[in-house]
């Protein structure tokens, strides 16, 4: 009798879709990290304008920054570049 290892692929009936030639599951590992990756991203962007924001005028100088520069990337939905 042939003992069968509890990994990935004896878990995955053989009638599963495929994509690619791949089994189903690994391409739902790649849309999840891709959703991770850009969840971090957002939230990235998020809080550099958060930090932008709450420069001060010495500070927005430094960086060649004008105030009303700040606040038009401020302004921008975390989605936006």
């Amino acid at each position: 009798m042939v003992r069968q290892e509890n990994c990935i692929d004896t878990m995955i009936p053989p009638h599963a879709p495929r994509l690619a030639g791949r089994r189903f599951v690994p391409a739902i590992v790649t849309v999840v990290r891709t959703v991770v990756d850009t969840l971090m991203l957002w939230q990235h962007r998020s809080n550099e304008r958060k930090h932008l924001a709450e420069m001060d005028e010495r500070m927005l100088r430094d960086i060649g920054m004008t105030t009303a520069q700040v606040r038009w990337e401020a302004a921008k939905p975390f989605w936006r570049v």
